[in-house]
């Protein structure tokens, strides 16, 4: 996911960021959300993730830069005072997905379309997927909220 290309993974999800951060200074937002990954966490065998799990940022590049973007957006919050709330989402699907994505659930979905039939490679590895349209609509939950923080996104199943 990044590690095809580092530079391009960096200044998507951190340099493009930073600049946003940096000119937000200027306006008075409510609030900023960004979001980062659970790729950032070590991985796990069973369970639900918590934002207090161990994390391992440093496995790929993708990861690094997702931890790199939470730190940069950390700074701007408490150093700065911008209104900032980042999710961490985890597995992200819906109608926009590119269906010849490596990701399971648009491959999958790829697949019915063009053969219809899909094949499942290996069941061992449990994700967490959540719909793109249950993602906007706690974007805008989190609108209305005062506060900000860090919090997974997630189904939880």
């Amino acid at each position: 996911q990044g590690n095809d290309n580092p530079e391009e993974c960096f200044e998507s999800n951190v340099a493009s960021v930073q600049k946003f951060l940096e000119k937000s200074k200027k306006f008075h937002f409510k609030k900023i959300i960004l979001f980062s990954s659970v790729v950032v966490y070590k991985e796990k065998v069973r369970g639900l993730l918590n934002e207090d799990d161990e994390i391992e940022p440093y496995s790929n590049i993708y990861g690094f830069s997702k931890y790199s973007l939470e730190n940069l957006a950390r700074y701007y919050s408490e150093k700065v005072m911008l209104p900032i709330t980042i999710f961490r989402l985890s597995n992200a699907y819906g109608p926009y997905s590119d269906l010849g994505s490596p990701l399971l659930i648009p491959n999958l979905f790829g697949d019915l379309l063009r053969k219809g039939v899909a094949d499942v490679w290996n069941t061992k590895p449990v994700r967490d997927w959540i719909y793109s349209g249950d993602v906007a609509e706690a974007v805008f939950r989190e609108l209305e909220i005062e506060g900000g923080g860090l919090f997974n996104l997630a189904t939880g199943k």
